[in-house]
């Protein structure tokens, strides 16, 4: 039997959305401040294309 691993980022900001001012969320990036540490290791998450910027 197959087993499947389903990760959910829910409220892992990416960046802001449009009304961020209006929520006081202005700047927020999750992500971004979170990959600045040095314990900050995702592999698997980079594979699967994390880091990859579609404009």
């Amino acid at each position: 039997m197959k087993k499947v691993f389903l990760i959910v980022l829910d409220s892992f900001g990416i960046g802001e959305m449009e009304d961020a001012e209006i929520y006081g969320d202005k700047g927020t990036n999750t992500i971004g401040s979170v990959s600045k540490s040095s314990f900050f290791h995702v592999p698997n998450l980079q594979k699967l294309g994390l880091f990859i910027l579609r404009v």
